[in-house]
């Protein structure tokens, strides 16, 4: 607390001393408003100052009064996806916002898939960025705030970030699953799209969780910031660390929905997180004052992880696939088909950020395309036979051509799998399987074991989840 009274105090001079209202670092130049909302502006004035809102899109004025420690908000209503527009903001003294675009903004968090840049990392591209770097022009309205990676104690009120425009030098930066999605839905949408980056390489899920959520629902959490011997200590694994320094300073900021890839720094506790990432999207969703707000995730992809159960990854996709049917408006990309198992950071970005596009383009803006992979529905047992059905797979599965359908295991009363024999059934509607060290089959898993990646899809491309029919813990 004592920080944070620094900080106003600071803030309320700089007021003072130039006589004019100050912003937060995410309300400036060449951002991008949620359209067709009451989207909030926010920032600090003199103590008790009168502030007035005019948008050059409307009017209509706005006002509202600092409170005494100089912090004042207000809505303002936003018109159909357009721009250029202005804002003026005044407290006696206007400071003016340039170059606004109203469209479709979204939240592009998570750890180090997420934060992977489109130039990629040491020896790790992406692939097809370099058309998309070439090619980016300022006069495509794609807007992108990256949020400067810091960390703190304590709940912060800004942090530096910039709204930049879509040239080369700023698309070889951006966040590629997020650029990649910002790119498709602006191309079937037409309209301007922005994107807010606050992703962290290696971050662990509870440090974009607050203190409070954490310490009333995870008490086995340790909020004591003492390093554990033998342990590394990076402010990424810290809870609430990153929360504090990069999503509470912008979650006033009125968006449509939140993208989120992270995962693989909690792969040991699938259960645990799986309560963690439904407290999430509670949270984010009360504190950015959107109770429905759309959450798509991605499902880690395959990689041989040193140290782990063979089947460490099978719980922990299990875990992920389970949020999406119990938390509404939320969706789940299947990534199985494009891991890399000497390479944690799968070079197809690309496909990804399409796939979470599908979702948006489906669920939200009400476009007519396949957005849900095939996934188990049922299985029925015949002699040594089993026979897998399938929800959402409606025109049919298919392998991909030239080669054998890998990842499928049967069970006995044993609980030992082995590699299934697989038949496609009429129209690939389902699937038969057999193994010869089984006669009588009781439990079947899909690419459930570590470094398996699959290869089944449906006729839209999108793949089949991994899955497992039994309930058996090692």
């Amino acid at each position: 607390m004592k920080r944070i009274s620094i900080v106003i105090f600071s803030i309320l001079i700089a007021c003072s001393a130039f006589g004019t209202i100050k912003l937060p670092a995410i309300l400036s130049d060449n951002m991008v408003l949620q359209q067709k909302s009451n989207t909030n502006l926010w920032g600090w004035a003199e103590p008790n100052r009168k502030v007035t809102v005019k948008p050059s899109w409307s009017k209509k004025s706005y006002s509202t009064v600092a409170n005494a420690e100089g912090k004042w908000k207000l809505a303002i209503e936003t018109p159909d996806a357009g721009g250029p527009y202005d804002i003026i903001i005044s407290d006696g003294k206007p400071v003016k916002l340039s170059n606004v675009l109203i469209g479709e903004v979204w939240i592009c968090s998570g750890q180090s898939n997420m934060q992977h840049a489109m130039r990629g990392y040491g020896g790790q591209p992406v692939i097809g960025a370099v058309d998309f770097i070439n090619k980016a022009k300022p006069s495509c309205p794609i807007r992108i705030a990256n949020v400067s990676r810091e960390y703190n104690p304590v709940p912060q009120m800004d942090c530096k970030v910039i709204w930049e425009l879509n040239t080369p030098e700023v698309v070889d930066m951006a966040p590629a699953v997020g650029y990649f999605f910002a790119h498709y839905v602006h191309s079937v949408l037409d309209v301007p799209i922005g994107i807010i980056n606050i992703s962290w390489s290696s971050s662990k899920i509870q440090a974009w969780m607050s203190q409070e959520v954490l310490s009333d629902s995870f008490p086995e959490i340790d909020l004591s910031r003492k390093k554990k011997e033998g342990t590394l200590d990076l402010p990424q694994y810290r809870p609430t660390q990153l929360y504090n320094a990069m999503f509470a300073p912008i979650c006033n900021f009125t968006v449509r929905g939140t993208l989120w890839y992270q995962g693989e720094s909690n792969i040991k506790e699938p259960m645990q997180y799986e309560r963690m990432q439904i407290a999430l999207i509670n949270q984010w969703r009360k504190e950015l004052s959107n109770p429905e707000m759309p959450f798509y995730y991605v499902q880690i992809a395959p990689y041989k992880y040193d140290g782990m159960t063979s089947s460490s990854i099978g719980y922990f996709c299990e875990a992920q696939a389970d949020v999406q049917y119990r938390v509404k408006n939320t969706g789940m990309v299947v990534s199985n088909d494009i891991g890399e198992l000497d390479n944690i950071h799968p070079a197809n970005k690309k496909v990804i950020g399409e796939r979470l596009a599908y979702f948006a383009l489906a669920e939200i803006y009400s476009v007519k395309i396949c957005c849900k992979g095939p996934a188990y529905q049922s299985m029925s047992i015949k002699n040594d036979t089993v026979t897998i059905e399938f929800k959402d797979s409606e025109t049919g599965l298919h392998v991909t051509p030239g080669e054998k359908v890998v990842g499928f295991e049967l069970a006995g009363l044993d609980h030992i799998f082995y590699p299934a024999m697989v038949k496609f059934g009429s129209f690939g509607k389902n699937v038969e399987l057999k193994a010869t060290e089984v006669k009588n089959p009781i439990a079947v898993r899909y690419c459930f074991r570590n470094g398996q990646i699959g290869n089944i899809f449906n006729n839209y491309g999108l793949p089949l989840t991994p899955f497992r029919t039994d309930n058996w813990r090692p």
